[in-house]
């Protein structure tokens, strides 16, 4: 956005500050709580030189000043973008919406609350790493898990599919499979090993269901599975077996099978449809690549 001074001037006191306007009446180091608090919300433009209670007074702006803020701007973590635009005797910190969330200060993590920049906590911290994706779903760690729940004969298929060796203590493995950590089964583990996911993860069942014709209308049949990543995605790849019509050809004493759909298709049809947004980084999913 630019502007046009005269206008800003004259429009300043009555827009007061908000969600998006900060007034500052003159420059301290502490300004970097609002410029990332800024970029972790929807941006926003700080002024120099105006009052809590939206008088211009103005501030003496010299290059230095304008260096000294965006090296401030550039030492937060991440570096923060920002743009600085002299307005009469003001001075507009730009700072536009973060795409590298959540960002930092030296005073901590900031975010903008209407007229005002909150310190973050680290629950909220954690939800917008999340939500940003920096922190992804299978990585979290499931806190309420329950080892009673862990299913011993998955854990031992799995290995067996990897062909992973068993010589080695059962946290220690999981712990090389990145799926333990110091707090615990993440959610990956709990996918793959727990006896029932459900409990832990409402999204870990897979539908299977048989429609007449193709306006998914009229149902056939369905089947609701939680068998864990693996025992989902063997399940999907059987009862697609069942249903697709399968060619014989017959010639001496052998007969071929030809299915209508290749089960090389739809075996990674599945695959892809558990795969690319809740469980983009499982190794178990390569088993079946």
């Amino acid at each position: 956005m630019r502007y046009n001074s005269l206008h800003i001037i004259s429009k300043l006191h009555e827009l007061g500050e908000g969600q998006f306007i900060e007034f500052k009446e003159s420059f301290e180091k502490a300004i970097q709580k609002e410029i990332v608090a800024f970029a972790n919300a929807s941006g926003g433009v700080i002024y120099l030189g105006i009052t809590d209670a939206g008088i211009i007074k103005g501030i003496e702006i010299t290059n230095r000043l304008k260096s000294q803020i965006q090296d401030i701007a550039y030492n937060c973590d991440p570096s923060i973008l920002i743009s600085i635009i002299q307005i009469e005797s003001v001075l507009a910190v730009e700072v536009a919406e973060g795409k590298n969330k959540p960002y930092s200060c030296s005073f901590g993590f900031y975010m903008r609350m209407g007229a005002n920049s909150q310190k973050m906590t680290r629950n909220e911290i954690l939800a917008l790493a999340i939500k940003t994706g920096k922190v992804r779903f299978d990585e979290q760690v499931c806190s309420n898990f329950n080892w009673k729940d862990f299913d011993n004969e998955r854990f031992e298929y799995y290995l067996k599919l990897a062909g992973i060796s068993n010589n080695l203590p059962k946290k220690e493995i999981l712990s090389n499979l990145r799926v333990l950590g110091t707090d615990g089964l993440t959610n990956a583990g709990i996918l793959y090993f727990a006896k029932e996911p459900y409990k832990y993860i409402i999204s870990s069942k897979i539908r299977c269901i048989h429609f007449n014709g193709d306006k998914r209308v009229d149902i056939l049949d369905k089947k609701v599975v939680d068998r864990g990543i693996i025992g989902n995605i063997e399940f999907a790849i059987n009862y697609l077996k069942e249903l697709i019509p399968v060619r014989y050809e017959i010639k001496d004493i052998k007969r071929k099978e030809f299915p209508e759909y290749p089960t090389e298709a739809y075996r990674e049809a599945i695959v892809n449809a558990i795969h690319p947004v809740r469980y983009k980084s499982y190794e178990a999913l390569r088993l079946y690549s």
